[in-house]
């Protein structure tokens, strides 16, 4: 089902099929403490844990970023053709 919206209008993350999907190849923090993914097409995106509305436990702790590096992450900045971040 492409471009499916759940009761709020929001597109369906797991209905989507035209996401540019990129392997987390690493992290860092930024200015303001927030960790951001580098991703393999060199772009950067926030991955953060604020609950109830962001829910990623595995960022809070080394173990956990470090289970999901390689995980793929579907990169807004491809899809806009957005210049390289790194």
């Amino acid at each position: 089902m492409i471009g499916a919206k759940s009761a709020d209008n929001a597109v369906l993350e797991t209905e989507r099929e035209d996401y540019m999907l990129q392997p987390i190849i690493g992290y860092y923090k930024d200015e303001q403490g927030h960790w951001v993914a580098k991703l393999s097409c060199h772009h950067n995106q926030h991955v953060r844990h604020q609950p109830p509305f962001i829910n990623r436990p595995w960022v809070t702790t080394p173990e956990g970023r470090n289970s999901k590096l390689g995980f793929e992450l579907n990169c807004v900045k491809c899809e806009r053709k957005a210049p390289k971040d790194f």
